[in-house]
């Protein structure tokens, strides 16, 4: 048995270092949202209010957007104990990804019990979960940026866990309780999976709850009333504003008429299921979500998930077929019933069960071969495995190697040199204009120079003057900052260029007058 805890700590070392391994600069630069939730969560942690003084807020706004606070106030902690720095944001985002990599293991073991795969059952199919999550291209994308979603997968993953063990021993329904409640305060995706899949867990499993009453009021109690903060802001604060970015609103905040949220279903679901997003990493925001050239999967894991899904459909009576398909389907639905798809993000609750079917269907081509020829299905297997690691290999290759360079303009690489570039001449310069053609330049001044957020409120930032830059009204002891667009590279004023990494394709202009 002591090789089998070897083989589990070894995937698990894996997981780590592709999470971990030059985890600030690659992505390249920091995105908006991850400055943000940095920013405010060290104010959090310094006097209890975001950085518009809102006290312990369950909304955070961020650039017209309402984030959840649970992410934000986990950092808070982190920051009070151990000191500011952005970097926190992406170690959450990545142990959650590795935390994730436990769960499968322990959610696949746990379907071993209830009776998945009965005549089909080997010890190593746990760890095999284990080791395609953990070299999982959709898995490692995100959890390398600080998304909230990553560890909103982690708690959803950790709430199955805990729906499934309860099914045997009750009273791990309030652990499950709890992460659940936990999962709604981290990313707006969880509800909308919440409100299908528990319903669904308790028609499946309706024979096993049916005993257990006392246990599920419990549970469930416990659930509403960690909850009912969230019911308070979204009646009453700004928690139903990420609702307009679902297909029934206009993208002004109205209903849409039903024929028109209907066609725009029907067309999202096609693109959820299109093998260029599967299998090309084709989503509709950018490539902050995925890896050009590379899908969510590898060509070789699609194909065996797919074969996996249909063995399950022959065999949809089986509950545990039944719980896959749901969770699998229902982990899309958050993309899917929202505008901009298709999203790697939001679907990400759907990359377990996808895993798990891969596995389903490699067993089961393995079992069909090994039928006819024990020597054949070994070399069908020995194929499989390379082609596999060879899909893993070139992407991440192209990982480390392109996409710090295709990706630089995605995650607003630059910033970081520009604060320290106009720290050297902000006593030389009447006014420090900052160009917002790509974003809200403001935070980063914030989180880089690490602004009191009181500080800021008191106009720390008021040296700066941020937004369009026209270079014809130029004045005198000006800082410009601007994208090349703005400013032309040979003009004389010019003191600094910054390029996207391995290219000699300007980004910033700097210049002087």
């Amino acid at each position: 048995m002591k090789y089998r805890t070897w083989l589990f700590w070894g995937i698990l070392a894996i997981a780590g270092c592709l999470r971990f391994y030059h985890l600030k600069a690659v992505p390249p630069g920091l995105f908006l949202d991850e400055a943000s939730i940095a920013y405010n969560a060290w104010s959090i942690s310094r006097w209890a209010r975001d950085e518009q003084a809102n006290f312990l807020p369950l909304s955070f706004v961020s650039f017209g957007d309402y984030k959840p606070p649970g992410v934000i106030y986990v950092l808070a902690i982190a920051y009070r104990f151990f000191g500011f720095h952005w970097l926190w944001v992406r170690y959450l985002a990545a142990l959650s990804g590795v935390g994730s990599v436990i769960l499968a293991f322990l959610i696949t073991q746990e379907l071993g019990k209830i009776g998945w795969l009965q005549s089909h059952w080997r010890w190593w199919i746990p760890y095999l979960v284990m080791f395609g999550l953990a070299l999982s291209p959709w898995g490692v994308t995100l959890s390398r940026v600080g998304f909230e979603q990553s560890t909103a997968f982690f708690l959803v993953n950790l709430s199955i866990l805990g729906l499934l063990k309860g099914l045997k021993c009750p009273p791990w329904w309030l652990g499950s309780g709890l992460a659940i409640a936990a999962s709604l305060y981290v990313f707006h995706t969880a509800k909308i999976f919440w409100l299908g899949f528990l319903p669904f867990f308790g028609f499946i499993f309706r024979q096993p709850l049916s005993g257990h009453s006392r246990w599920l009021k419990l549970s469930g109690g416990l659930l509403l009333l960690l909850s009912l903060p969230l019911v308070v802001d979204a009646l009453g604060g700004k928690g139903l504003a990420r609702s307009e970015t679902l297909i029934f609103f206009t993208k002004f905040g109205v209903w849409n008429d039903f024929r028109t949220s209907l066609q725009e279903l029907g067309g999202n679901i096609i693109r959820e299921l299109a093998p260029e997003f599967w299998l090309r990493g084709n989503d509709a925001v950018s490539w902050r979500h995925s890896v050009k050239g590379h899908g969510l999967i590898t060509p070789i894991g699609w194909a065996l998930m797919w074969l996996g899904i249909l063995i399950g459909l022959k065999n949809w009576r089986q509950r545990v077929n039944q719980l896959l398909l749901g969770w699998w389907g229902l982990g899309l639905t958050p993309a899917i019933l929202t505008h901009l798809t298709p999203h790697a993000l939001r679907s990400l609750f759907a990359l377990t069960p996808a895993v798990i079917w891969a596995t389903v269907g490699l067993i089961s081509l393995s079992d069909w071969i090994r039928q006819k020829s024990v020597k054949l299905a070994r070399v069908t297997l020995g194929l499989i495995g390379g082609v596999y690691l060879m899909a893993v290999a070139a992407y991440l290759k192209t990982y480390y190697q392109s996409y710090p360079t295709s990706a630089a303009q995605d995650f607003l690489y630059g910033y970081d040199q520009i604060v320290v570039l106009t720290n050297q001449y902000r006593n030389q310069a009447e006014k420090i204009v900052v160009s917002d053609v790509y974003g809200q330049p403001y935070i980063y001044f914030l989180v880089y120079n690490q602004i009191e957020p009181k500080d800021y409120l008191y106009g720390a930032l008021n040296q700066y003057e941020f937004g369009p830059v026209k270079w014809a009204e130029h004045r005198e002891k000006r800082l410009y900052v601007a994208s090349p667009s703005e400013i032309p590279l040979t003009d004389p004023t010019v003191i600094k260029v910054i390029m996207i990494p391995g290219t000699e394709k300007p980004l910033w202009v700097v210049a002087r007058t």
